[in-house]
């Protein structure tokens, strides 16, 4: 009995996002440490974007471990004039070390753009939160982009503790920019009954969902899963984009004009 349960739960573990069996047992600060230490952490400034026409990229689950990814050079290839800046959402990292925190980095510097990252499960392996808050900074944020609020919580725990939730609440509360994004890392749709991380309480999916849906939030940008999925729900658009790993084939691009927002999918192939 002992052994066909191991068997399970290593089958089940290898499907979760990569998951690395040993990595996941290692000391990691909690959710409530991230988020006081991110409040303590120098606050990214809004973005002064000049025009009422702009875009931004996003992508997710990029699981850097070394300086070779090409997609960071195929996707610099695909930047136009319009696009401001990156949003990452989650997994940069395949296991958060010190390196791999630092090659992703320069990677990201290589595209010439601002970005904007918060970890995922991956990025906390191996006490990796340490790394994270002293090349990144903070996990959870916001700023803005031209007219657009920009929101980013923490999930890599799959939780939001009770001071990140509150803060939550009094950022989207207190907003006045006509448009609104949100980015965190697990996603909230299961895509498969096989995914064994998730948010860890389903009364709080259902929490957010009704916050983002009563304080009219455009888009909620997710990761995790490595597959693309677009949800719509009491008024919001929810984004899971594919994985960032090298041989991707895709990244999403979303366009503010005016008040208006859209997403739409792109290849990095020619």
């Amino acid at each position: 009995m002992v052994k066909k349960t191991l068997v399970l739960f290593s089958a089940l573990a290898v499907s979760a996002c990569s998951l690395d069996i040993f990595g996941i047992f290692a000391t990691a600060a909690d959710v409530d440490t991230r988020f006081r230490e991110s409040r303590a952490a120098v606050q990214p400034s809004g973005l002064a974007i000049g025009t009422n026409y702009f875009s931004f990229v996003v992508i997710a689950d990029t699981h850097v471990y070394s300086w070779a990814n090409g997609n960071f050079t195929r996707l610099k290839t695909k930047l136009d004039t319009n696009d401001r800046f990156v949003l990452a959402c989650g997994d940069l990292t395949q296991e958060g070390g010190l390196e791999y925190m630092t090659a992703y980095r320069g990677l990201m510097d290589s595209l010439g753009l601002p970005y904007y990252s918060t970890p995922g499960n991956h990025d906390t392996y191996f006490g990796g939160w340490n790394n994270y808050r002293d090349i990144l900074g903070p996990s959870s944020y916001t700023f803005t982009a031209g007219n657009c609020r920009v929101i980013v919580f923490d999930s890599a725990s799959g939780t939001l503790g009770w001071d990140q939730r509150k803060w939550l609440e009094g950022v989207l509360a207190g907003n006045s920019e006509p448009l609104c994004v949100v980015m965190t890392h697990f996603q909230l749709f299961s895509p498969s009954l096989g995914e064994t991380q998730q948010y860890t309480d389903i009364e709080e999916v259902h929490y957010l969902i009704d916050l983002f849906g009563r304080y009219g939030v455009d888009y909620v940008f997710m990761g995790h899963s490595h597959k693309y999925q677009d949800n719509t729900v009491k008024g919001v658009r929810y984004i899971v984009c594919e994985d960032f790993k090298e041989g991707a084939d895709w990244f999403v691009r979303v366009t503010i004009d005016g008040n208006t927002i859209s997403h739409n999918l792109f290849p990095l192939g020619d």
